[in-house]
């Protein structure tokens, strides 16, 4: 049946032991995501949604995107308000290259539910692949504004204004804020002295 080929599918393109730690990482990586989720979810078009939302996830670990991309088509269809489909479909997008399919994927992300995590962050992360670094900066603030604890977005944050906007007092505070969350790691900790120092023969 199809849930026996799914699986079939799994053992096939998990044969090695490499390729079989990474689909377990990735499935492990996202069940706390999915189990959120999945909370209070209980209509039947959105239960329908989200299989297709899982068997896309699934689809994803053993890189087999346009099905993936199916999946989470078949997903939205099913429940147009689901905002983790359409998330997951710009992952697709982004992938291929394709910005603007990807905007507007996330754009229906952040329509569906506002608060959806990890949303802003992605839509500041392509603003600076086109190049639009100001509308990349508001992006990544309003991440913040929805999970105050990203530290990515206080990363990106630090990288636009160090880079492109050209202000280090604000890239020193994100990096700090980074530090905060993360413990930091050496390369992190090296630099932020380095704009610490730029920052005092500047000032």
């Amino acid at each position: 049946d199809e849930a026996g080929l799914l699986l079939l599918e799994m053992r096939e393109d998990a044969a090695t032991p490499q390729g079989a730690r990474t689909q377990i990482e990735f499935l492990l990586g996202f069940a706390p995501l999915r189990k959120e989720w999945l909370e209070g979810r209980h209509g039947e078009r959105q239960r329908l949604s989200d299989r297709r939302l899982l068997r896309g996830d699934i689809m994803v670990s053993i890189l087999l995107m346009d099905r993936a991309l199916a999946e989470y088509e078949e997903a939205i269809r099913l429940d147009p308000n689901s905002a983790a489909a359409h998330y997951q479909e710009s992952t697709i997008y982004f992938r291929r290259g394709d910005l603007e399919r990807t905007l507007g994927s996330l754009s229906a992300t952040l329509a569906a539910d506002p608060g959806y995590r990890g949303a802003n962050l992605a839509v500041g992360i392509v603003e600076v692949r086109r190049g639009d670094y100001e509308a990349a900066r508001r992006a990544f603030e309003r991440e913040l504004g929805v999970d105050p604890g990203s530290a990515d977005a206080h990363m990106n944050l630090a990288m636009c204004y160090e880079r492109y906007l050209i202000n280090i007092e604000r890239a020193i505070y994100h990096l700090e804020k980074y530090v905060e969350i993360t413990g930091g790691n050496p390369n992190v900790d090296s630099h932020l002295e380095d704009l610490r120092r730029k920052a005092e023969i500047e000032g």
